[in-house]
């Protein structure tokens, strides 16, 4: 997946990236543009569908109930007092992500699996609260999450980021 991706195109938009939403950075760096790169993906693979359960019954063997609630009838219901004072408002869904997006992401994902925080051939323990700050979780609970002090978080997040930069080639 990763050897026809062009990373030098992907690298320039994780600089753009890191410029627009970080002004802690002295300069954008290489991985500091690999982290907003991650952190993006993050953010695009939450927009996947997750892959079908096995082993369930299918929807059309449970009962007779609606599948979801329309917008219309919100709406009635309010109308017909059904719902209380507070109308339930519809959640603004994120926009779907371009096709570009999606292959950087799938892209850097891959990076993140196969070349990020690995020890002995196995992930290193604090793989999964480095991905729980990517996916925007503040750093305390994060800190909390795999007993690592502040500068031990930010030292994993360079490395993971550095680690997934040699992955790429760049």
């Amino acid at each position: 997946m990763t050897k026809h991706f062009d990373w030098r195109k992907a690298i320039l938009h994780g600089i753009d990236l890191a410029g627009e939403n970080h002004r802690a950075y002295e300069g954008p760096e290489a991985w500091t543009a690999m982290w907003e790169l991650f952190c993006e993906a993050v953010r695009i693979s939450r927009s996947f569908e997750a892959p079908p359960r096995v082993g369930y019954p299918e929807k059309s063997s449970w009962p007779e109930a609606p599948d979801e609630v329309t917008p219309w009838q919100r709406q009635m219901a309010y109308l017909r007092e059904g719902l209380g004072d507070d109308m339930l408002y519809d959640e603004p869904e994120p926009p779907m992500p371009t096709a570009a997006e999606v292959t950087r992401a799938e892209a850097v994902l891959d990076l993140w699996h196969k070349h990020a925080l690995w020890r002995g051939g196995y992930p290193h323990p604090a793989k999964r609260a480095i991905y729980a700050l990517a996916d925007g979780k503040p750093i305390g609970a994060v800190m909390r999450m795999s007993g690592l002090k502040r500068h031990e978080v930010l030292a994993m997040q360079r490395r993971a980021s550095e680690q997934m930069l040699r992955g790429a080639g760049v």
